[in-house]
């Protein structure tokens, strides 16, 4: 059976289960990823640099070689729990210093299992030097004779780059310079909200072309742990300069250290922390429960006497002759005009049992044309409440024409406006919080809407980071609303530094371009034709 077969109930059950199976496998990915991990880069430099002893060759693989051995066997078991070891052995020269650290986001087993490939790969491959590093995507591990930080190590940079290039290069190294900064300064800063989270570690995304299906770019930093938070700091302000010199224009890139790793990309190639999959589920689910009960309310048909103004029902309008809304409207004559928009024009009219109407009647010269009163019909006939107008019938013969009750104590609007607009003014008060956050974060008020219970104890970073992401989410082009992912992201970050757009004017606040403010609301918010402004 095809898709368009189903019916649209068992389309969105399909849908809904679709989506959840594949938010288990993002589970299954991030917890029990697999362990084949080929090296991305080694390093085995000969001589060794300074400054590390250089022992006659013959002894090279001796006791320091041992000592490197069992090192290397101990630091998988010693780096899993938290995902970072740094451990010694030995004495003298021939003492041997070990360090392996896996990426923040993957898992104690994951990390062990990386770093046991690791081990076997750097023995396979440097098992004479009495230094070398290797890099994977998902774990670093290094050993040398010195515990020292060294000149080698600190200039030491490797830059791999993906060989696609971006739609945008302006706009993708605008994009990428400004979710690096967010991104280094909460590794090296760290979050106090997460204290869970891996230090030294960042991930996060940002939108550089709207129009491109690649045009998101995910992001990564991660420091050595036993650096401190300068040199954190300076790693990744190095690396993070590095990648545009040796790249530009590419769809992202790794530059490898012994200090730090970056990594840009424009596909998802971070594992969703288990966190952030539970949350998406939790999103998945209450989605599905609102919108079944909100389809189960919306077919309740009420009561005339209804005082439930959220409740609305379903109706079909009735098909009218065209003669007779001539008649009624006495053909259409200007005495029977009650005024006209860029729809066209509403005319009163008396049916012949008496029964007052009012008739739209679509402009040949329309700027809205059919395809604007066919939306409104859609809306219109299926909707039935106590303070919309409701339509009576349709005609579509030679001429376009809605036909509503007439209520000669509406204001115009009701019947030039369309029912769309009708729509919003229903429960008004409703939407009173959202022009009074517009209006005070214009103003730079946002903290005036802080419960005061709190007593002026809380950053005010984390306040305006909450009202600018829930006024995005309401934006009135629902493809400049964050997906659920984006909120996620942007509620972890506790910053505003981030390089997302401002909010424009939310989605209801409309009308001749008078600011909205908690002060006009809601008794000042209302034209003398009845519009809201």
């Amino acid at each position: 059976m095809s898709s368009s077969a189903l019916p649209s109930g068992r389309r969105r059950n399909g849908l809904f289960l679709l989506g959840m199976a594949i938010t288990a496998n993002l589970c299954t990915v991030a917890t029990f990823a697999a362990t084949t991990n080929p090296f991305t880069w080694l390093d085995c430099p000969s001589p060794p640099p300074s400054p590390s002893p250089s022992p006659p060759a013959s002894s090279i693989n001796s006791a320091f070689q041992s000592n490197v051995f069992a090192l290397l066997d101990a630091l998988p078991n010693a780096a899993a729990p938290t995902g970072f070891a740094s451990l010694s052995g030995g004495e003298g020269t021939d003492r041997a210093f070990v360090r392996g650290i896996c990426r923040g986001d993957s898992a104690p087993d994951d990390c062990a299992a990386y770093l046991q490939s690791a081990v076997l790969d750097i023995n396979g491959h440097c098992n004479t030097n009495r230094r070398a590093a290797i890099w994977y995507d998902k774990c670093f591990l290094s050993y040398a004779d010195t515990n020292a930080s060294t000149a080698y190590e600190d200039a030491f940079r490797q830059e791999l780059y993906n060989y696609r290039n971006v739609s945008d290069k302006v706009a993708f190294e605008k994009t990428y310079y400004a979710l690096m900064s967010r991104l280094s300064a909460r590794a090296v800063n760290g979050t106090r909200e997460s204290p869970l989270a891996a230090p030294m570690f960042a991930t996060g995304q940002a939108v550089y072309d709207r129009n491109v299906p690649n045009g998101t770019i995910y992001g990564l930093v991660q420091c050595m742990r036993d650096r401190t938070a300068a040199e954190c700091d300076k790693c990744l302000r190095e690396s993070v300069q590095q990648l545009p010199r040796c790249c530009y224009g590419h769809q992202g890139g790794v530059v490898l250290g012994y200090n730090c790793y970056k990594k840009t990309d424009v596909a998802l190639a971070i594992a969703l922390p288990v966190g952030t999959v539970v949350v998406a589920v939790a999103i998945l689910v209450s989605i599905f429960l609102f919108k079944r009960k909100r389809k189960a309310n919306q077919e309740k048909t009420l009561p005339d006497n209804s005082t439930k103004e959220e409740d609305i029902s379903y109706v079909e309008p009735e098909q009218l002759n065209l003669l007779a809304l001539r008649t009624a409207t006495n053909n259409f004559s200007e005495a029977n005009k009650l005024g006209e928009g860029g729809f066209g024009e509403v005319f009163k009219g008396i049916l012949q049992d008496g029964e007052e109407i009012a008739v739209k009647r679509l402009s040949k010269h329309s700027s809205q044309g059919f395809h604007e009163l066919k939306n409104e019909l859609v809306l219109a006939a299926k909707l039935k409440h106590r303070n919309l107008v409701q339509l009576l019938g349709v005609c579509l013969q030679e001429e376009k024409l809605l036909v509503y009750e007439y209520l000669p104590n509406r204001s115009l609007d009701t019947f030039l406006f369309g029912v769309d607009a009708a729509i919003r003014r229903v429960n008004k008060e409703s939407f009173a919080p959202t022009y009074i956050a517009w209006g005070k974060w214009r103003t730079g008020l946002t903290t005036d809407m802080v419960d005061p219970s709190l007593g002026g104890r809380y950053p005010e970073g984390e306040i305006l980071n909450c009202v600018e992401l829930g006024l995005l989410c309401v934006q009135e082009n629902p493809a400049d609303r964050p997906d659920a992912s984006a909120v996620v992201l942007m509620l972890s970050s506790h910053s505003t530094t981030d390089d997302r757009r401002a909010p424009s004017r939310p989605a209801f606040v409309f009308g001749t371009g008078h600011s909205c403010t908690s002060d006009s609301l809601p008794s000042g918010a209302w034209s003398t034709d009845g519009a809201l402004i």
